[in-house]
């Protein structure tokens, strides 16, 4: 019998910015039982990651797990994993920060547990050839990746052990982990699991075979359905027991020990690739049904292959009774059928009549009666047997076709195939969607920012500049970058920590840049090769997109670390097709993967199914109809139901001049309205913390204008439920408003409009100088979790409405202003904020 060496690998991992109460429940339900659990069995051998906001928190809170884990590392029953320590995307990282957020890793782990890591997770599993470079550079020697990696890659054969790679001669060991073994635990019996393990050994048909396990701790308690699965039904401890049964036929061990012990199995060189579900969520909706509809294409064939390789069942059965049929004579029914349609059935019909009458007569007249009547039912089956002869016909060629294909197969399996099926690469989140772009550029905006001071200034301070880069790299952390089952992007105080840790990261680069002045800065600011307004001021960051409609796509207030433009458009996902109202609660209490959660949603959430039409920003401009009431208007803002008369909301504006010194710029496009050719422009000026917008409109047709002007703005504070948070109408809040409206709100004579926020300490405020009627409603995104499909309040949209008349030859001008207030932060809000920014 062979001997099978299996390696556990458990990653954990939270997220920065993630809720203090989250972390606390999934160290209760999750980390705590899976730790402790692993030193009842010191005969095991498990591989452990901790990303690093997990491991900060730990460290705060519990930090006995962290000292249980020492002491399994000490008795070399423990090895642990390094990684990117924010757990970060490495393959879009700057490659100076990939390398120190590596380094980082590496060091933490010598110091807190006295062992070198030799190993590190991959986030994701997203990998890039030109990793290996980078990762054996900082001493690493091995990762793990899924098989789906090395079957893109043409390997054929049941995959065990590790392989090796390398780039530019920088050698890198990868070990496989096993799909199989992922899906089958802790979703098998115990029992079966271990059989399957068992089963795996046998098929590889060697001496030894070395099998990876490696996936989501959360697994283990946080998932849906699995703390009851595996800690009160002990799956796992009853998978433990089940492994030292075995202990004869299966060994477990570590991947570093495998590395010194063990020859790889061969050389391999990846494609770019991440695991397969992530290659379907980085396409467009449209994408991924074609997607999803070739991998059913395959499905379909291997089960029709399979079925027809098994004894060639379809040729044994379906060949001989086609040949039967074919033999049969068909002249006599086919003379029948031309009969019964040239008016034999009405002949035989009025024949029958005539034969009843004279049933009671004669004898012989009932008999031709009965058999009129059976002619007359045979009709239906004789015509039947004419398709019969066409579906004779058209499946003898299938199955022609079918021993073609298996012929052209030969031996191989059609399920091989899918492997060469690929969706997009993890860096189609940044093409999917507008804001997940945003916050990377403005994180690659910090870096370059923070490598140019490291490199020009003289004197630097490093523990200053050690303070900036570890805020650069929690702002890093890969999960709000992206969406696919989990809320991720989603998220608003998972966006909103990035941002947090960027304000924060450049905090500290301010202290060697010092800011006295406002300054405007035109450069390519989310590269894409057109050049975007950055203002810059002490207790402001404002950028511009002249290309998006000369909107505001951020606007930081510095001294709170808070980007209030943070909002994410309402975009169509691929899930959202299929879905149902569910009558009632419709939980499935059977225990299933976060791949396989039905469908059924609230009617409240599939009313909120309304998509953007175009990127969320601020200062966007839609004209409609002058001739619509209040209400009308309303709800086509609200609903997004309406057809824009203009041609800015989302045109492309020229910039026409700047002043850097004086941090003024000024923009313009000339398009139509209503079929009026207009010029408008736009001015931008920041002094101190004001910031100043002014409209200029120019009629250059020959028509009147008349048009209802919506300047939209889209902002959030977060949370809407709380009563800390408001909205503020002409400097206060609209009586009996505690908390940000859930609903669409409208309001006359406003000349000022804005958030309060008392947890954060601060506010902010458009003033108008017109007084206009606005209207205020927040959007609901909808979003996938691993649980269920649910509502994620993004923001709340400032619409004024404002008539404007213009007269050809005309130029009228308006003007806003964005002010903030800053005050001190509830003490709730002071005590909390060290654990919940990771």
């Amino acid at each position: 019998m062979n001997k099978i060496t299996l390696l556990l690998v458990f990653h954990n991992h939270q997220p920065v910015g993630n809720l203090d109460s989250i972390f606390k429940q999934a160290t209760l339900d999750c980390y705590r039982p899976l730790v402790e659990l692993a030193t009842e069995f010191p005969d095991l051998h498990f591989t452990f990651h901790f990303s690093g906001p997990l491991w900060n928190w730990l460290e705060e809170n519990a930090p006995d797990i962290l000292d249980k884990l020492e002491m399994m590392v000490g008795r070399n029953q423990v090895e642990m994993l390094g990684g990117g320590y924010y757990e970060p995307m490495l393959a879009v990282l700057p490659e100076q920060d990939a390398r120190g957020q590596l380094q980082i890793m590496k060091e933490r782990i010598k110091t807190r547990f006295g062992m070198d890591p030799q190993g590190l997770w991959t986030a994701e599993r997203v990998w890039e050839p030109d990793l290996a470079r980078i990762m054996s550079g900082v001493g690493y020697k091995y990762t793990l990746l899924d098989d789906y990696h090395f079957y893109s890659a043409g390997i054929t054969d049941e995959l065990d052990g590790y392989y090796i790679t390398e780039k530019g001669g920088d050698p890198l060991a990868i070990f496989p982990i096993n799909q199989k073994l992922r899906y089958a635990i802790p979703y098998y019996d115990p029992e079966v699991a271990v059989q399957e393990i068992l089963k795996m050994g046998r098929a590889r048909n060697k001496d030894e075979v070395i099998l990876t396990y490696g996936d989501d701790g959360e697994k283990f308690g946080v998932w849906p359905g699995t703390k009851n699965l595996v800690w009160d039904r002990k799956w796992l401890r009853r998978f433990f027991v089940e492994l030292q049964a075995h202990s004869q036929e299966i060994q477990t061990s570590t991947p570093g020990k495998v590395l010194k012990e063990h020859t790889p199995q061969n050389r391999i060189y990846l494609p770019t690739a991440s695991y397969a579900e992530m290659g379907e969520w980085s396409l467009v909706p449209e994408a991924q049904q074609h997607y999803k509809s070739l991998k059913k294409l395959v499905d379909s064939f291997e089960k029709i292959s399979s079925m027809y390789r098994q004894n060639n069942t379809l040729a044994e059965l379906i060949k001989p009774c086609l040949a039967s049929i074919q033999n049969m004579p068909s002249d006599w029914l086919e003379s029948y059928i031309n009969f019964m349609h040239k008016g034999g059935r009405f002949i035989l019909g009025g024949s029958q009549k005539i034969s009843s009458k004279l049933e009671k007569f004669s004898g012989f007249a009932a008999k031709l009666n009965s058999f009129f009547t059976f002619a007359e039912k045979m009709q239906v089956v004789l015509e039947g047997s004419n398709i019969l002869m066409k579906v004779v016909e058209e499946t003898d060629n299938l199955l022609e076709k079918l021993d073609e294909i298996q012929q052209g197969l030969g031996d191989n399996d059609p399920k091989i195939m899918d492997y060469y099926i690929h969706g997009g690469i993890w860096q189609g989140f940044l093409a999917k969607y507008h804001e997940s772009n945003l916050v990377h550029k403005r994180m690659i905006y910090v870096s370059e920012r923070l490598k140019r001071i490291e490199k020009n200034q003289v004197n630097i301070d490093r523990k200053l500049l050690s303070q900036a880069k570890e805020h650069l790299y929690k702002a890093q952390c890969n999960c709000a970058y992206w969406h696919g089952i989990f809320g991720g992007l989603y998220m608003v105080h998972l966006r909103h920590a990035l941002y947090h840790h960027l304000l924060r990261a450049e905090h500290f680069l301010d202290h060697y840049e010092e800011i006295k002045n406002s300054t405007v800065e035109r450069t390519d600011f989310d590269k894409d090769l057109s050049d975007e307004l950055v203002f810059s001021g002490k207790d402001v960051f404002a950028c511009i997109k002249p290309s998006l409609g000369g909107s505001l796509i951020e606007y930081d207030v510095k001294p709170r670390y808070f980007n209030i433009t943070n909002v994410m458009t309402r975009v169509e996902e691929g899930y959202h097709h299929g879905l149902v109202v569910a009558e009632e609660d419709e939980y499935n209490e059977n225990t299933v993967s976060i791949h396989d959660r039905n469908n059924t949603v609230s009617s409240e959430v599939l009313q909120n199914k309304i998509y953007d039409k175009g990127p969320r920003a601020s200062f966007q401009d839609i004209f409609l109809p002058e001739r619509i009431s209040t209400d009308q208007l309303a709800h086509k803002i609200y609903a997004r139901d309406f057809q824009d008369l203009g041609n800015f909301a989302f045109g492309e504006y020229e910039i026409v001049e700047s002043d850097s010194i004086a941090g003024w710029a000024l923009i313009a496009r000339t398009g139509k309205i209503n079929g009026i050719r207009v010029r408008v422009e736009k001015e931008f000026k920041l002094e101190d913390a004001v910031f100043k917008v002014k409209y200029r409109f120019n009629n250059q047709g020959k028509s009147v204008l008349k048009v209802n002007w919506i300047p939209e703005s889209s902002f959030t504070m977060l949370g809407e439920n709380s009563p800390q948070r408001r909205i503020i109408i002409n400097g206060k809040s609209p009586q009996g408003k505690k908390k940000l409206p859930q609903t669409f709100a409208s309001y006359q004579n406003v000349e000022s409009c804005g958030m309060i926020s008392d947890w954060d300490g601060f506010s902010f405020q458009i003033n108008l100088d017109h007084p206009s009627e606005v209207h205020i409603y927040p959007f609901f995104s909808l979003s996938q979790s691993e649980s269920s499909l649910e509502l994620n309040y993004q923001g709340s949209c400032f619409a004024p409405a404002i008539y404007l008349e213009l007269h050809p030859g005309e130029t009228k001008e308006f003007k806003f202003t964005i002010t903030q207030n800053i005050f001190p932060r509830t003490s709730l809000q002071v005590e909390k904020s060290k654990n919940t920014q990771g």
